[in-house]
This record gives C-alpha cells, structure tokens and sequence, in this order.
C-alpha cells in the first residue's frame, strides 16, 4: 500500500472532483535544505517570503518535469535562464516553501485552475479542495536536518 503522506488524493462525485492536498511541513528555501529534504517528484508547490513574523504567498508553481527539487533549486540559481520576480530573496534566505505530490498532469492541471484560475483539465464540472496541514517547520540552521526523503514517504 502507497503512503499518502504529503500527497495529492482525488474523489470524483457525479462528475465533481474532490482534491484532498496534504501539504508538507514548511520548508526553509536553502541549497542544503532543499537537496536533503524535497523529493524530485511532480506536484505542486507554494513559495512563501518572510515578512516579520508573517509568512506571505508569493507564488504557486506547477513543477511536473524535474520535479519540486529541481523546480525549486533552478529559482535559486543565480545563473539560471528561468525568470522569477523573487529569486533575490529566495537567494537572501527569506523563503519558505511547501508542496504536495501527484505524478499526474492533468491533477496539476485542476489544482491549478482552483488556485490560480489558469486552464483545468477539462475533465470535471467542478473542482472542489480540502487542505491539510502539517504546523512545523523545517530549518537548515540545525546541526542535522530532522526530515529526510525517507520520513516523506
């Protein structure tokens, strides 16, 4: 049996789709933190910036080739071709982020019509969210990272 753990789920309901996100743990945006503890798996994932003691949604970011890691670790490359209005404080420190798995496009797809308004699937009438959440945070400034791939799964 599969693990849920930080995954999409769906139900579909008289042509309805019913999303279950199970969101990861917050995850602070450093190299190090980001090759430990983000898996190379599709999903969808959410950018937020530190602001006092507020964290505020920057971005939604469908990652389906490469993966989260590589998705979140090309935003962090000074170097790389792909623009993003906040790489300069992401690349500061000031970032944390948060993500779901689902190997499937076309789920990506309806998430992110329900998140951002851009084109569903086209494969249900209406697409309704539920979200869950884990209230810790994962940090790079510890001596060991305590949340590994293997604790993802």
């Amino acid at each position: 049996m599969q693990k849920t753990l930080y995954r999409v789920t769906r139900e579909d309901q008289k042509g309805n789709a019913h999303y279950t996100v199970r969101w990861s743990p917050w995850v602070e945006i450093e190299k190090y933190t980001v090759l430990k503890s983000l898996p190379s798996e599709s999903g969808i994932l959410e950018i937020y910036e530190k602001k006092g003691r507020l964290l505020d949604l920057k971005d939604r970011i469908l990652a389906y080739y490469g993966g989260i890691r590589n998705t979140l670790l090309e935003l962090l490359d000074p170097d790389s071709q792909r623009e993003y209005s906040g790489k300069t404080s992401l690349i500061e420190g000031n970032g944390f982020c948060r993500f779901s798995i689902t190997p499937h496009y076309q789920e990506l797809a309806d998430l992110m019509h329900f998140y951002a308004g851009s084109p569903s699937s086209g494969r249900f009438n209406d697409i309704f969210v539920f979200e869950t959440e884990v209230k810790s945070i994962l940090r790079a400034d510890k001596d060991t990272v305590k949340l590994t791939l293997k604790d993802l799964y």
